[in-house]
């Protein structure tokens, strides 16, 4: 184990060269694990379902229950002992048999960890990380207007990754009902956000086990839970806001922190995300430690819950190896500028498997600035500086940090899964990984590409699927979506349309056609081989409705 055991989730959102960090949430080397708790593990050949050890099926476990935690009650200040994951699901082996210790004199923490580990029963005994928050915020950002910001490109970083063509290319093949979850585990979501609330479908805190994941206060330091889901799924195409890279992804909110801010149980808030609907699972927060408690949860959520687990790669700027996104089956996340190069403060090295845009954290002057950070929704505007000189108002602020890089990655996983949840956790893996952008040495993988990403999705959705999928009363289908010329234009409507009219993105009127209602194919078939390439629409004009849709043409 490194020494240094410090979670940090990189709430950075404009970096100066000296780093300040919020004394509310400051942990020294001295307080490196969590005060009067430790994780063990019976080993997997333990019974839990006869015997001695037999499991009781709820959290909390009766200290006289087990012989072995009856001696160690007896010897040392044990105050509980819980089983954190005994309802864990049937097929995994190893969750139900992790236990969690608390005691109340803290110093008896080695003690206790040297009498389980002469026990045979026990597989691990370890002391738990002790989590908490960072952030660092660059005053000159906020504290100075910024001439001519009306021209400031705000979607920079869906422009990088080519998000328009990958949202052409779902919105044209969109399933009737996508229900891809992204479990957003942090520090807090903001359930009521105008930008989330339609998308939040589940939400739990770990710390006091309710429901309740909101921000504690309106302040900015609790905001990054609520940026981090609103990069990977806000509302789409509602005029409010940014929108998502995820168009209609939902969210699983978790909150991991206490009402101080410091981060607790970490593997809980996996665990409890895989087991509540979350497809997918960003964890946006760091440590030089991971742990075997760690490394279980995840093998959880994805060999036995089939998640796909994003992680932060860091914000040191080095080659430090960082948890959860080295553990094994976690997509680890660097970060890239607007220019596409390695942001200074990105983590890189071989355990980094992609990269996304981040935003940069060196010294430009305030509107170069201001194009390099990513915007989405936060919680309140209390304890950052006014942005009205910037346009941004209401619930919406800027950050910038590996952080931020990976919801970007959750949310496109999110899409990709939604075109076809038909596909595993691996393979949409391999393919966001292997169609991404090679950026050359940067030693932050390569950097996602949305639009290869969705066209090799498409590329495995069965034609009948993808109409089946996408009719619903009075729609059309448009296959194939970008198109090279011959396209193939389905409808349910049980008749033909009166009138088929294509148009250019100029408006102007490119291919009209009558038809007589004596073909009931549902299909209709042009070639538009001969027409440059670029967006047009096909409109459908039915007797009693009109229906239409764009056609990406492609040479």
């Amino acid at each position: 184990m490194k020494k240094s055991t410090q979670f940090v989730i990189s709430m950075l959102f404009g970096i100066i060269a000296q780093f300040l960090i919020l004394s509310a949430f400051a942990q020294t080397d001295s307080s490196k694990y969590r005060e009067g708790c430790v994780l063990f593990k019976l080993k997997d050949n333990v019974s839990i379902t006869s015997g001695a050890f037999k499991q009781v099926y709820q959290r909390e476990v009766d200290k006289t229950q087990f012989s072995f935690i009856k001696k160690i009650s007896d010897l040392y200040s044990v105050a509980k002992v819980e089983r954190p994951f005994y309802d864990a699901d049937v097929r995994d082996i190893r969750m139900p048999r992790i236990f969690r210790m608390y005691f109340n004199n803290h110093a008896e923490a080695d003690a206790i960890i040297n009498e389980l580990q002469k026990m045979d029963i026990i597989e691990y005994a370890e002391k738990e990380p002790a989590y908490h928050l960072t952030y660092v915020p660059n005053d000159e950002y906020y504290l100075n207007q910024v001439p001519g910001f009306a021209n400031v490109g705000w979607k920079w970083y869906f422009d990088l990754v080519n998000a328009e063509t990958a949202w052409d290319i779902y919105l044209n093949n969109r399933p009737a009902s996508p229900n891809i979850k992204v479990g957003i585990v942090d520090n807090a979501v903001y359930t009521t956000h105008e930008d989330l609330a339609d998308k939040i479908v589940a939400t739990h805190n770990v710390y006091d086990g309710t429901s309740n994941c909101n921000p504690v206060s309106n302040t900015y330091d609790w905001s990054h839970g609520t940026h981090v889901a609103g990069l990977a799924a806000a509302d789409f195409n509602n005029g409010l806001g940014m929108p998502s890279i995820g168009v209609d992804n939902k969210i699983v909110a978790v909150r991991i922190t206490n009402n101080l801010g410091g981060i607790v149980n970490v593997p809980d808030g996996i665990y409890w995300a895989a087991d509540n609907g979350a497809n997918i699972i960003n964890m946006s927060f760091t440590s030089t430690t991971g742990g075997s408690t760690l490394q279980d949860a995840v093998n959880y959520a994805y060999n036995t819950k089939g998640c796909i687990l994003v992680a932060a790669a860091g914000n040191e700027g080095n080659t430090t190896i960082n948890y959860p996104c080295a553990c094994t089956n976690v997509i680890c996340v660097g970060a890239v500028n607007s220019n596409d190069q390695r942001a200074s403060f990105s983590d890189y090295g071989s355990q980094v498997d992609i990269a996304a845009p981040g935003g940069q954290n060196t010294s430009y002057n305030c509107a170069a600035l201001s194009s390099t950070a990513c915007l989405s929704s936060a919680y309140g505007s209390a304890s950052a500086p006014d942005l009205t000189p910037l346009g941004i108002v209401g619930n919406y602020h800027l950050m910038v940090g590996t952080s931020m890089a990976t919801p970007m990655v959750s949310g496109l996983a999110g899409l990709m899964w939604s075109l076809n949840p038909n596909l595993t956790n691996s393979q949409i893996t391999n393919l966001l990984v292997s169609t991404a952008h090679n950026i050359g040495s940067q030693q932050i993988g390569p950097r996602m590409d949305a639009a290869a990403a969705m066209q090799a999705v498409l590329n495995t959705v069965d034609v009948k699927e993808k109409i089946k999928n996408s009719q619903s009363a009075h729609s059309i289908n448009i296959y194939p979506n970008p198109s090279n010329g011959l396209i193939n234009i389905y409808f349910n409507s049980g008749k033909n349309p009166i009138l088929v009219k294509i148009t250019g993105i100029d408006g102007k009127k490119v291919i009209e056609r009558s038809f007589a209602d004596n073909n009931k194919n549902n299909s209709i078939q042009f070639d538009m081989t001969t027409y440059p390439a670029g967006l047009y629409n096909v409109t459908l004009m039915f007797d009693d409705y009109v229906i239409s849709k764009n056609i990406n043409i492609i040479k």
